[in-house]
């Protein structure tokens, strides 16, 4: 029978260990064990009341209980649930507790929910006592052995026996009745016993582990770190396996539970893992059940020569042999964390799981910025394009069952995570006291000092009188971050991260090698309760002297049965229960320290660099981004130095160290990103490398180093012979005569590639380009036309799929320099849809673009005065000026109509209008036909501003059809701030009328039924309600603010409202204060709506500009007149401008080809108003926007 999932509803990770480490979880996917399969228990008793052992206590089906009677003639008068040897009767009761901690390992019942479950949960014990707190008897034992063989007689299907004592001395007697249990295939399972000794050794035999019999199975302790026990018995003839039996959780007396130690707990699991097979392959023998016990035991490194098998028991090997050794490695990459510096170097990431196996790469949230692919060898290659954090799950799947392995790929800088903090140390600054950034913790030193650390300072603790000493926040949910280096483990028996009255983070360290497996060299955790507290640790050997880590605790003591998940360098820890906690969490905060505690006997020997506490459950990701940020500043303390041999050209030594020459401890990998020929790479591995040339070449040099913080990638570039790149522009032209530009930044490795090419219609306009330390250049590989080249003293290129060359030569040194230096950018005023685009360069020459529908260049130079005269190629003149200290340029485009307004600023200056005041009029009604404004407060102070909602008022401006009692609600966010459905019942209505008068507003008529609120506005988003009360008409929504007021504050405006046609537009009413042109964009989003949900949106809405009476501009497609290239990203003409200008200003994305429309239009000051309205008498709902644009 297969079981889809069996995992029992009393099965705890945590507290159970042994099962999850031999996969008995998944292992009861294909068998819970049957009734039919019985395990007989020789030891001390068992107590057969227990509540999760009494379903599961074997039953004599053929003795009819309390008749006085031997039912079954096996000479044992109502041996209902087996017979005490040491009293003879029919009671095997224990006295000591250990016979039944055993008899719980093998196979206490599960998924009744209580205490925890046996190996076979469903199987039957045979409770035969032998012995007490005295010892056992060896003719009891015998006598029990010879039971077994008669029950068996009988048809009970004992398929083992389980034998946790032993002697030096050998049991003729019992060795004579386990070789009759060879006979009848019942298996022998022995415990190897507690001397920590070699039994093959003469003189230190163990019996009856050490017996010869084909049916014996004699079984070492192994620990949760998956080596052998120290205490444990070992031999590579006489020991056969190990199994779990350190600190193994299991029924005692009085219904009770403990953790017990030795090779008596290991034998039970073996003991339970052979019924469990029988259960599942009943038609197996004796010899078969041991073999396949030993043959599918999973290899461990450190028990080959200990053990015959070298190995511990795997229960789902057992049950399906093809998975034996089933996991999942990526050695070239063992860690969690994977740092690159930047997108340019593709990662490798080689798998080895079983063959056969599906193996699977896949991104845990957006895969945009990455790219997954397999080499030829079948190796994972991931290639990225864009910075950020890449959570990538590897998973093979084998017959059903999954292993995982978790990468997280960090590619330039990381983030950070600080939403729930209560505390936080970062350790900068100076003095005697370490300041809480996110708290009331300010710590006071006491014998600690700073010291230098990877984020910048950290603190340094001297392993005795020197701590931090702070006041703790209570909290029921915490977790605990600290980066941190032990230098000494053992410093003192439980070293303190953090101590506080609730809660301590800390290391455990072996010191001994018989100290328990919590406290050897584990991260810990001890949550305080008022009944006694509790302890969990990851597993031992997790932690390490000498290297920084990041360990975190993430725990919620709500519930007694919650685990808390432990971290280590971004890794989630097994965590096992050293102590179960009982009663209520304490939350009393108050005194705490790093790196000790109150009495000083727990001192850190070390430095911690930033230690944090929240006040929240951080999810792995989350600990993935915190442990991110601590191994890139890790990494980022080396850096890959060159020397040159002296007296030699061709030798460079290469070397990663720190400026003080500090080496990290770990791998190393150098290599080059292709073979050159003549270059070879001296001896690798370590953090220096010697490099060999018959030739000076350029290349680049990668290095792979892994160590405790992960892998962390560095790309050199080794330049024998550097390429001539300078900042400036490079004019050339193409092979049909056309126009290139190739803008190098200040820093050559970045810039912007012009290419207007009349022959064969293509063009770009200051397409970004990306530059190697070779001079190579290339615009994004995103596009379908790549333009690639080269930069040494010149330019040379070509566009992929085109046959289109270019080349070029750099400009002249300059002979004289301008102070008119920048970039400039603006428009034609008053009309939308020709961003244009200038450069003045040092030496004053002058670089224009023209964008609009057809990409227009012109080049010429500015004189002393800032005075430019210039001629397009499609004939256009340009004349401009460039103006005093408000950096802006003011002149005129002329073509064959009369000549219009240019104005284009300083890309570095941004502008000192804004809007006063900000109107919309449209139809308001209530539901769907809501008017809906919203408005942005900037800046860093309140506003006072007046809100209108207009609606009998209307008739005095012409309007027959008005909302007849509008009313107002004004939202930030959900919550409802302000409402007014009357102007005159405002409380302060002398100063509501008196800012009117200030700002200009018309003054409302006493009795009207007309909205108004007067308030102090917070920075922030606010939305705006205009509903009607009663008859649906026009409405007008109006925001005023102070034009006296210095600071810029209203910067937009958006309304969402009903369009019928031509007939009911929306009307936005603005106005532009101050004394130069502003950059703003219109828009009126129709089909974008169906994204956000909205029903019935406006299937093309249409914008018309106008100042007073005349019309300005007018959109009704936003991509209009543009060259998008569809199938890549590059978008030519006033498009790309307008994508530009709804990224900056937060808006969100239209789709290229909508009916939705929109304008970039630079206007001068003054009152504007915008009307959006239906084509074609179209109807629905529109959104209409106006951004200030900076």
């Amino acid at each position: 029978m297969h079981f889809q999932s069996a995992i029992p509803s009393d099965h705890s990770s945590a507290l159970l260990w042994h099962l999850d480490q031999i996969n008995a979880a998944e292992a009861w996917d294909l068998e819970t064990g049957s009734g039919e399969i019985v395990v007989g228990v020789i030891d001390t008793g068992c107590s057969i009341d227990h509540p999760d052992l009494v379903d599961n206590i074997f039953v004599n089906p053929y003795e009819i209980p309390g008749n006085g009677l031997d039912d079954d003639n096996n000479g044992f008068v109502d041996d209902i649930n087996g017979w005490d040897f040491v009293d003879d009767d029919a009671n095997p009761n224990d006295l000591t507790g250990h016979g039944t901690h055993v008899s719980g390992i093998a196979g206490a019942r599960g998924n009744n929910g209580i205490g925890g479950s046996g190996v076979g949960w469903g199987i039957k014990i045979l409770p035969l006592k032998v012995g007490d707190a005295g010892g056992l008897s060896s003719s009891a034992i015998a006598e029990s052995l010879r039971y077994v063989s008669k029950m068996w007689n009988l048809g009970v299907k004992i398929v083992a026996t389980n034998n946790s004592f032993g002697s030096s001395a050998p049991n003729d007697v019992a060795r004579s009745e386990i070789q009759s249990h060879e006979n009848l295939g019942i298996v022998f399972v022995a415990a190897a016993g507690n001397s920590g000794e070699d039994i093959d050794t003469p003189g230190n035999s163990q019996f009856p582990a050490g017996f010869p019999e084909s049916n014996v199975i004699s079984v070492a302790s192994s620990t949760q770190g998956d080596q052998l026990s120290s205490g444990t018995n070992f031999g590579v003839e006489s020991v056969d396996i190990a199994a779990p039996g350190q600190e193994v959780y299991s029924t005692s007396n009085n219904d009770d539970y403990e953790f017990l130690t030795g090779t008596s707990m290991s034998s039970p699991v073996v003991a339970g893992a052979v019924a469990l097979l029988a259960s599942r392959e009943p038609e197996l023998s004796g010899t078969e059940l041991k073999e396949r016990i030993l043959e599918t035991a999973t290899t461990i490194e450190s028990m080959l020569g200990k053990t015959v098998t070298g190995g511990r028991l795997d229960l789902l090997a057992a049950l399906d042999p093809e998975l034996k050794d089933f996991r999942l490695d990526t050695p070239g990459h063992p860690g969690h964390l994977i740092v690159l510096p930047d997108t340019r170097i593709p990662i490798k990431l080689n798998v080895e799981t079983l063959e056969g196996a599906d193996i699977v790469a896949e991104v845990s949230d957006s895969d945009d910025g990455i790219e997954i692919s397999q080499d030829s060898d079948g190796n994972f290659v991931f290639q990225f394009s864009e910075v950020g954090r890449y959570r990538v799950n590897i998973s093979a799947t084998k017959n059903g069952f999954v292993r995982r392995a978790i990468k997280q790929f960090i590619v330039g800088s990381p983030g950070d995570v600080r939403d729930g903090l209560i505390h936080s140390w970062e350790m900068e600054g100076s003095g005697a006291t370490l300041v809480d950034s996110a708290g009331q913790g300010t710590g006071e030193f006491q014998g600690a000092n700073r010291v230098s650390a990877p984020l910048g300072k950290g603190i340094n603790f001297a392993g005795s009188s020197s701590r931090v000493r702070f006041e703790a926040q209570p909290t029921s949910v915490v977790t605990i971050s600290a980066f941190v280096r032990s230098d000494d483990l053992l410093s003192s028996p439980h070293p303190r991260i953090v101590n506080m009255p609730d809660y301590y983070l800390y290391f455990s360290t072996r010191g001994v090698a018989s100290l328990p497996d919590g406290n050897s060299n584990t991260l810990k955790f001890y949550s305080n309760r008022d009944v006694d507290f509790g302890v969990w640790n990851s597993l031992p050997d997790t932690v390490v002297e000498g290297e920084w880590l990041h360990v975190l605790a993430s725990y919620d003591s709500a519930d007694l049965a919650n685990t808390p998940r432990l971290f280590i360098n971004g890794q989630e820890q097994t965590v096992r229960v050293q102590r179960l906690p009982v009663g209520t969490q304490t939350l009393e905060g108050g005194e705490g320290f790093l790196g000790d505690r109150g009495a000083g006997d727990r001192a850190w020997d070390g430095q911690m660099d930033e230690v944090r506490v929240y006040n929240r459950i951080l999810g792995p990701e989350e600990v993935s981004h915190l442990s991110a940020r601590y191994a890139t500043a890790y990494w980022n303390q080396f850096s890959i130095f060159e020397s040159v041999e002296e007296g030699s050209v061709d030798r460079v030594t290469l070397e990663l160290r720190s400026a003080l020459g500090e080496v990290p401890n770990g791998d190393f990998e150098w290599s080059l990103t292709e073979q050159m020929e003549g270059v070879e790479l001296g001896e690798n591995g370590s953090p220096v490398l010697e490099i060999v040339a018959n030739k000076k070449v350029n290349t680049f040099v990668r290095l792979k180093a892994t160590g405790v913080m992960g892998t962390r990638y560095y790309h050199y570039d080794l330049l024998m012979d550097p390429p001539e790149v300078k900042s400036g522009i490079y004019t050339g032209t193409t092979g049909s005569g056309g126009t290139v530009w190739v803008e190098v930044d200040e820093n050559e490795r970045g810039g912007y590639i012009t290419i207007s090419d009349t022959a064969s219609g293509f063009s770009r306009s200051r397409e970004p380009i990306t530059i190697d330390a070779l001079g190579k250049f290339t615009t994004s590989s995103d596009f379908d036309q790549v333009v690639s080249g080269e930069i040494d003293g010149g330019i040379t290129g070509n566009v992929s799929e085109l046959n289109i060359q270019f080349s070029g030569e750099s400009k002249e040194e300059p002979a004289s320099m301008t102070e008119f230096e920048g970039f400039f950018e603006g428009g034609l005023i008053g009309k939308a849809g020709e961003p244009i685009e200038l450069r003045i360069l040092s030496d004053g020459s002058v670089f224009l673009w023209l964008n609009g529908d057809v990409l227009d260049l012109a080049m010429g130079s500015v004189d002393s005065d800032g005075f430019f005269d210039l001629e397009s190629e499609s004939g256009a003149l340009i004349q401009g000026s460039v103006v005093g200290d408000s950096h802006s340029i003011e002149g005129s485009v002329s073509r064959s109509l009369e000549p219009e307004s240019m104005y284009l600023k300083n890309e570095d200056r941004s502008s000192e209008n804004g809007y006063v005041n900000l109107s919309t009029r449209g139809l308001a009604s209530a539901g769907e036909k809501t008017l809906i404004g919203g408005f942005v407060v900037s800046g860093e102070n309140p506003r006072q501003l007046l809100l209108r909602g207009l609606g009998p008022d209307l008739a005095n401006r012409g309007v027959v059809s008005f909302a007849s009692d509008p009313s107002l609600k004004v939202f930030r966010g959900q919550e409802v701030i302000a409402e007014n459905d009357n102007w005159e019942s405002n409380g302060d209505l002398e100063s509501l009328i008196e800012f009117s008068e200030r700002v200009g507003a018309p003054p409302l008529a006493s009795g009207s039924a007309d909205a108004a609120y007067l308030g102090v506005f917070e920075p922030g988003l606010y939305t705006v309600f205009l509903e009607s009360q009663e008859l649906e008409g026009e409405g007008l929504f109006e925001v005023f603010g102070d034009a006296a007021e210095s600071e810029r504050s209203l910067f937009n405006l958006s309304t969402r409202g009903y369009v019928e046609g031509r007939a009911a537009p929306l009307i936005i009413g603005f106005v532009v204060i101050g004394s130069e042109p502003k950059k703003v964009l219109i828009r009126a989003v129709g089909p974008g709506l169906s994204t956000l949900g909205v029903i019935q949106p406006l299937a093309d809405p249409s914008i018309a500009v106008y100042r007073a009476s005349d019309s300005i501009a007018f959109n009704d497609n936003w991509s209009d007149g543009s060259a998008p290239f569809l199938e890549g990203r590059s978008v030519q003409g006033s498009s790309r401008f307008l994508m530009s200008a709804f990224e900056s200003s937060g808006a969100f994305s239209l789709d290229l080809g909508s009916r939705d429309a929109a304008m970039l239009i630079w206007l001068e000051p003054g009152l504007y108003t915008a009307i959006v309205s239906g084509v074609e008498g179209s109807s629905g709902i529109s959104l209409v926007e106006v951004y200030e644009v900076n």
